[in-house]
């Protein structure tokens, strides 16, 4: 909800005030035509269909296999054929089995 801003009448207004916040940086890609878009916050529809056509996003180098392909999972046109939150907590528990996190310095 950080792209919403509701006045006193309770109007909601969509804005994009991150866009201009070097904190939101690394949330934009930047396209070849340098139009900046919030992949982070944008819908699959609107990023992986074009010319009514599904188009993956590349998996990048350091994103495991599984993970991709969970991720694959996700963007399935119909939601029905989608993991439900249940699935996804699940697969990202048993992923997570015997991980230690490094001992934080105080």
């Amino acid at each position: 909800m950080r792209n919403c801003v509701i006045d006193k009448s309770f109007t909601v207004k969509i804005s994009d005030h991150a866009m201009y916040c070097d904190r939101y940086e690394s949330d934009y890609y930047i396209s070849d035509t340098k139009a900046r878009l919030p992949i982070r916050w944008m819908s699959w529809e609107s990023l992986l269909l074009n010319d009514g056509c599904q188009r993956y996003l590349p998996r990048p180098a350091a994103c495991p296999r599984e993970i991709y392909d969970l991720m694959g999972e996700c963007w399935k046109r119909n939601a029905t054929d989608r993991p439900r939150f249940a699935e996804i907590h699940l697969f990202l528990q048993r992923k997570n089995l015997g991980y230690m996190p490094a001992p934080t310095q105080v």
